[in-house]
């Protein structure tokens, strides 16, 4: 997560660690902090592989995407693709998530391997690398990452190596999550969501996901939102509405004859109606509105207000709690392991 925009989607990964001195790394990973996920190799070939197995075969930006054939201006048919949002928080669902490796970690002098040649070899192109070595191969590293072929460096003779290889890798992360949902970004752009580029409205749900806990996030349509997840994997929904949503609900609530108390709440932007729950939006949800709708609170974005209302155990969505596993059991497993 960062304070400049929100992803469609954000999930806690791994970071890989690799030197040909295994007990360097073991001593080195005494000072990570407990909630980092991270695995030690000191063979190259051994983390490519572990890097291939880990890596999904159908990447869930990708999954988001369907083809289908349609008929545009003329009679051929052709392909069109679209975008399912829905199935994103699916990978809330996906106890292997955290598995995912957004960072690797390579020493450069190494016997089987150098490692910019491991850099070289990894196949997913979004993984971020740093090069963590001497001060002899230095030169080496700032032509490295002038080249391209790894991201940051840092030398293992600095004042605070682990707390600085820690600081680069959250910041890596946040890069690979902008650089492996770019495709849904770019689709979203034409018809986004304001308040996913939104830095002020960036900010506030970082401050509520420290508040929370809130570890990991998924974009939500309907309702529009976020579905967020604790580190034990307990879930919420943010609805978000701006005041032109609230005014089209008002609206459409005022055609369709829905009580006055209703009405005041959402012209007054006081309430946030949750009625994709109700089986007939007029007759069960404004009957019964009480039941299909959220206090609002406002917060003040680059783009004017929004309002929003936080939901634990969100009923839309109908999760249960033995569905998800959690970060914190992840990590008892990995490392129990």
């Amino acid at each position: 997560m960062n304070h400049t925009g929100i992803f469609p989607y954000y999930y806690p990964t791994t970071a890989l660690f690799l030197d040909d001195n295994l007990r360097f790394l073991e001593h080195f990973s005494f000072s990570f902090p407990t909630g980092l996920s991270f695995r030690l190799f000191d063979s190259p070939l051994g983390a490519l592989r572990h890097l291939d197995e880990v890596q999904e075969s159908t990447p869930l930006c990708e999954r988001c995407f369907f083809g289908n054939q349609e008929t545009i201006g003329h009679s051929d048919l052709e392909q069109v693709m679209r975008l399912d949002l829905s199935v994103l928080y699916t990978q809330l669902f996906n106890p292997d998530r955290f598995s995912e490796v957004s960072v690797v970690v390579v020493d450069y002098d190494m016997p089987e391997m150098n490692g910019l040649d491991f850099c070289r070899s990894i196949v997913n192109p979004a993984i971020k690398k740093i090069l963590f070595t001497g001060k002899a191969d230095e030169r080496i590293a700032v032509q490295a990452f002038n080249e391209g072929i790894i991201d940051r460096f840092v030398l293992k003779s600095d004042s605070n190596p682990a707390a600085t290889v820690i600081r680069n890798i959250k910041e890596l992360e946040s890069l690979y999550f902008r650089d492996v949902s770019k495709l849904i970004s770019k689709t979203l752009s034409i018809d986004s969501p304001y308040f996913l580029d939104d830095p002020l409205f960036a900010a506030f749900i970082v401050r509520l996901c420290a508040q929370e806990r809130f570890i990991e996030y998924y974009l939500t349509t309907n309702p529009q939102g976020l579905l967020l997840a604790d580190d034990h994997g307990r879930t919420a929904h943010l609805t978000i509405q701006t005041a032109d949503d609230l005014d089209t609900h008002y609206e459409i609530a005022q055609v369709a004859g829905a009580p006055e108390e209703l009405l005041d709440g959402l012209r007054g932007h006081l309430l946030i109606p949750d009625f994709w729950r109700a089986e007939s939006y007029a007759e069960d949800g404004y009957r019964h509105w009480k039941q299909y709708v959220l206090p609002a609170q406002a917060v003040r974005g680059s783009h004017g207000l929004y309002y929003y209302a936080l939901q634990h155990n969100p009923p839309s969505f109908e999760i249960s709690p033995d569905s998800v596993i959690g970060y914190q059991a992840f990590l008892q497993s990995a490392f129990q392991g």
